[in-house]
This record gives C-alpha cells, sequence and structure tokens, in this order.
C-alpha cells in the first residue's frame, strides 16, 4: 500500500494517486542514487514519487492524518527449545501447502538455496503428491543444476520452466505497477511464470528472518547501530534523503531492543516490505503463497537465540529434523570447482554487485 498525505487517499500503487502527474512527480535524482534500474529500491517508506509514501510492514497509517506509525510490537524472549520451535515452523508450512492445495493447482518452487529446501524438509509426506518448479533463469544455473539432483534423488515430480524475457510493454506495465520504485531481474523476466497462470506458487520468501540475514558475524547484542550502518548492511547509499528516513525508523523502533533485534526489523521492514512485498503482480502470472510469512513464524524465528540463528543453523536444524537426507546435496553450491567458475563470472557480469559487496564489509570494520 502507498499512501498520499496531501491528497488523503491510499493506494495498491503509485499511479492510481498520481494519475496525469504521475511523470512530473517521478523523482529521476533520487532513482539514479538508489540505483534503481539495476538491483535497488526506496527503503524506510520512501517512493520514487515526491510525497507517495509505502506502508511498512508492523505499521498502520490512519484516515484522519495520514501518518504512518508503528503498531504495538513486543519481541519474543530468547527461546532454547529450538527443536521445538522448528517443529512448529515446519508444521505450519505443511497445514499451509496442504490448505492450499485444497483450493487450486499448486505448485512448490525449488532452487538450490536454504528457504526452498527447508519447505521441501517440511512437506515431506506431501512431497510424493506435488509438482516442483523450477525457473531456468540464466543468471542462476546453480538453482537448475540442485533441483534437478535433488529432485532426481527424491524422486520428486519435477518441472523445469524455461526462462521467458518480458517485452517492451510488459516491462513499462510491471514498473508502473511497482511506482517505478525498483526493477531488476523481475521486470525483464516476469513472464516465466506464465505457465502457472490461475495456480498457486508455494515460495520460501521470508526465511532469511531466520538467518538474521543483517547480522555480521562479529556482532554483539550491545551493539549500538545507528542510521548508517542500518543503510549499510542493506546496501542502500548513504543520500541524505535515505538517512533522514532511517532515522526516522530508528527512534520509532521498540524499546529495549538488542542489536540483533534491530537489524532482524530492520531486514523485514525496510528490506523485505520495501523491496520483495512491494513486488507488482501480473495478471499472467500464479498467485505466490509463501508459509514462512505470518507473525506466528517470524515470532518462532526471532525467539531462537542468535548463536543458533547464525550460520544457517536453524535452518539446518528444521532440514535434519524432518528430512536429513536433504542436506547430503550442497545448498547454493556445486560443490566441486564450478564454484569458483560461478563466482568468477558473477564477479566479471556484476561488478557493481561486488563492490556494493566490499563497502558493507568495509563498513563494519570501520564500526568496529
Amino acid at each position: 500500500l502507498v499512501f498520499d498525505p496531501s491528497q488523503r487517499r491510499a493506494a495498491s500503487y503509485a499511479y492510481l494517486l498520481a494519475g496525469d502527474e504521475y511523470q512530473s512527480r517521478l523523482n529521476l535524482a533520487e532513482r539514479e542514487v538508489n540505483d534503481v534500474e539495476r538491483d535497488g529500491w526506496f527503503t524506510a517508506g520512501l517512493t520514487a514519487h515526491s510525497g507517495i509514501f509505502r506502508l511498512l510492514p508492523n505499521h498502520r497509517v490512519n484516515t484522519r492524518d495520514f501518518r504512518m506509525k508503528r503498531n504495538p510490537l513486543r519481541m519474543p524472549e530468547y527461546n532454547e527449545n529450538v527443536d521445538q520451535t522448528v517443529d512448529q515452523m515446519a508444521s505450519e508450512i505443511a497445514k499451509v501447502v496442504a490448505a492450499v492445495r485444497a483450493d487450486r493447482p499448486t505448485e512448490i518452487g525449488l532452487t538450490g538455496g536454504n528457504e526452498t529446501r527447508a519447505i521441501l524438509a517440511a512437506l515431506r509426506k506431501q512431497s510424493a503428491d506435488v509438482t516442483f518448479v523450477t525457473v531456468a533463469f540464466e543468471a542462476s544455473t546453480i538453482d537448475v543444476h540442485l533441483s534437478k539432483r535433488i529432485a532426481k534423488t527424491h524422486g520428486l515430480n519435477h518441472r523445469i520452466l524455461p526462462q521467458k524475457k518480458a517485452d517492451e510493454r510488459q516491462q513499462e506495465l510491471w514498473l508502473i505497477g511497482a511506482g517505478h520504485a525498483m526493477a531488476g531481474s523481475n521486470k525483464h523476466f516476469h513472464p516465466s511464470m506464465e505457465p502457472l497462470a490461475g495456480h498457486v506458487l508455494v515460495g520460501g520468501l521470508g526465511g532469511e528472518v531466520g538467518r538474521g540475514f543483517l547480522w555480521p558475524s562479529t556482532l554483539s547484542a550491545d551493539e549500538q547501530i545507528s542510521d548508517a550502518y542500518i543503510l549499510a548492511r542493506l546496501k542502500q547509499p548513504l543520500s541524505p534523503e535515505n538517512l533522514a528516513a532511517a532515522m526516522h525508523w530508528r527512534t520509532q523502533l521498540p524499546e529495549n531492543l538488542d542489536a540483533f533485534q534491530v537489524l532482524d526489523l530492520a531486514y523485514l521492514e525496510l528490506r523485505m516490505g520495501t523491496w520483495a512485498c512491494a513486488q507488482p503482480r501480473m495478471p499472467m502470472v500464479p498467485r505466490a503463497i509463501h508459509p514462512l510469512i505470518s507473525y506466528n513464524q517470524f515470532s518462532r524465528m526471532w525467539s531462537i537465540p542468535p548463536a543458533i540463528r547464525q550460520g544457517d543453523q536453524m535452518i539446518r536444524v528444521l532440514i535434519q529434523r524432518n528430512w536429513s537426507e536433504l542436506l547430503d546435496i550442497p545448498v547454493n553450491k556445486y560443490g566441486d570447482f564450478r564454484d569458483h567458475l560461478f563466482l568468477f563470472n558473477r564477479i566479471i557480469k556484476r561488478p557493481d554487485k561486488v563492490l556494493r559487496k566490499i563497502k558493507q564489509i568495509l563498513h563494519s570494520k570501520l564500526r568496529d
């Protein structure tokens, strides 16, 4: 949801608010600063249009003053009983998928990554009755390799969807649906999902919350987290607009959060909510359901002590307790010389991503 306080109106995307002023209110300079045409986005409630703001997760906007305010939120206490927690997570995943499958045709996304492996583990009892899909994106051949290997090893019904590029008209419609606030590969390749139109696609979005996605390895609970540090962990530019928005967000946080919890909320609200969950849904694609996204699931993940969540351990525990053999196949790795070639190719094709990662690491080192 986006909203315009001056008009006292809210809508699902900016064009419905800006109308004929859509282009004149578009902030081209800030789009360039945030590198939107590649993989950047607008964070902390900002959008690509002057006077239009995005509603963040865990926040509300009322119809009296159209000001965004934080909902009451109490982070859970850390719970050492991790086995029970991940069992509850797996049970909810299985129930969500069973309910969705009873409603309409359903496919389960399968990649080489952590979250889809965890989803698969939780669906062990249903795995023989569902279809798994992988899109053969040219930028992620490792996903095709690993998903095929998993499917062959465990007898899964697996379907590879060919990459299909959007034409100029489709890309422009996607950008308008996104309010010109993001772009990236989804703008270019969303028609790849057209064979599943009318279906439900189950994905693993949200599981990164359980992996402390923004935590550096040296983070301690008592560290002070600054606005600039939050933006650096998000790989966002330290522009005046971003810094002001990050500062406002940070001053509205609940009291007595440790550093891990601050970065947890930063990931959920300032990245996942403003990038992943703000992606437009085109007409000819499946409806996406992510069973790791719910207040219950997030509370469970946040309750797991940081020492266990670091290094993807939470995901490993969930897989081990439900389908341990899935860990015999590497996660996001070939497991041989091809890993070096894959990294080299990524560096050659996207040196900007490497530079952003280096800047993030350097900022952490300077803070230390």
